[in-house]
């Protein structure tokens, strides 16, 4: 990315200092630790910096992204905004296991990242739900303990946190 990035920074006509940031564990609701590798990107007049959890060498999990509106600002600052965002959104626990499986955790609420599952022929989605790979026969399990109820789906980029 960084011979990426200085491409188009000249392109751009703009002063772009590359950033190289470490991988980072992060503990979640559990204690269980998660490796994150970040990734920057300019795109003309934004930089974005992306968070992949890799796990067992490919990357599985979580993922999470900041988009900064002045790529020749320090992107230091847009780094320790995403590290915050990751480690609040680590500590959230959407599910929980009891006597039946997976179920939704209280209050419920659940956040998710679609993704889609390759072993489905047709296409279903794959949802990324703590970290965890839910496919949607296994959520729809998860939904029918609030069967009567109501619920609203709210979609988003993903360097938006809400």
């Amino acid at each position: 990315m960084k011979c990426a990035n200085e491409e188009t920074a000249e392109k751009a006509g703009i002063k772009f200092e590359h950033p190289e940031y470490l991988p980072m564990m992060v503990s979640d609701f559990a204690g269980v630790e998660h490796e994150f590798h970040f990734v920057t990107r300019l795109g003309g007049d934004i930089v974005s910096i992306d968070a992949v959890e890799i796990k067992a060498g490919k990357a599985q999990g979580y993922e999470f992204s900041v988009i900064g509106d002045d790529p020749e600002k320090d992107t230091l600052d847009l780094f320790r905004m995403l590290v915050d965002r990751i480690k609040r959104s680590l500590a959230i626990r959407h599910l929980e296991t009891d006597d039946f499986g997976l179920q939704i955790a209280e209050p419920g609420i659940v956040r998710a990242r679609i993704s889609s599952d390759p072993n489905m022929a047709f296409g279903l989605p794959l949802l990324v739900i703590d970290g965890k790979e839910i496919d949607w026969a296994e959520f729809g399990r998860m939904l029918l303990t609030y069967e009567g109820f109501q619920f609203k789906m709210e979609i988003f980029d993903r360097s938006e946190e809400r």
